[in-house]
């Protein structure tokens, strides 16, 4: 969420920033009315902050997004961006994440996806997730990505444009 808080506070945009319903409310709001200087919110559910304005909520992935998005929600129609930092390193978190991915990507064609991703794993992990875990989950999701910027080798972090792959269809099954 700090990544698009960052963006708000200098490009006049909207922005809404997900997170566990938890951290929402002990995290990300305080920070947005902290900058925001504590001003009310306007349209709804958007603080100002810095040049745009920002909301916060909830987001478990691989729940159906109409859990979320309602009259008085930000409503999926309205995402152009999803900036996604240092969110999946778990390999667990990989299926919720790309499921919760596709659905947005789905609901919204015309959205872009920025993904900064960082390899935590070893040749003896089990638990983080490598580069090719992720590359082969997102087959398994009917998506694909393509660099955005050169992979930081002192980092191991990589800017990855996601997408749905073109006339290809996931492979997996989900329920509600």
């Amino acid at each position: 969420g700090y990544v698009g808080l960052g963006l708000s506070v200098v490009r006049p945009v909207r922005i809404c920033v997900t997170d566990v319903a938890h951290h929402v409310t002990d995290m990300l709001l305080p920070t947005i009315r902290d900058v925001g200087h504590h001003k009310a919110p306007q349209a709804g559910l958007y603080y100002p902050i810095g040049k745009g304005e920002a909301a916060a909520m909830g987001l478990y992935w691989g729940r159906p997004l109409s859990t979320y998005f309602t009259a008085e929600k930000p409503k999926g129609d309205e995402i152009k961006l999803i900036l996604a930092a240092e969110c999946v390193w778990l390999k667990e978190l990989l299926d919720p994440f790309l499921s919760t991915t596709q659905d947005l990507l789905d609901a919204n064609p015309q959205a872009k996806m920025v993904l900064a991703f960082v390899d935590r794993s070893t040749p003896k992990s089990t638990v983080f997730a490598s580069r090719q875990d992720l590359d082969v989950c997102m087959v398994k999701w009917g998506l694909s990505t393509t660099p955005l910027a050169p992979l930081c080798e002192e980092t191991r972090c990589q800017i990855l444009n996601v997408f749905r792959t073109p006339n290809v269809e996931n492979t997996t099954t989900t329920t509600d």
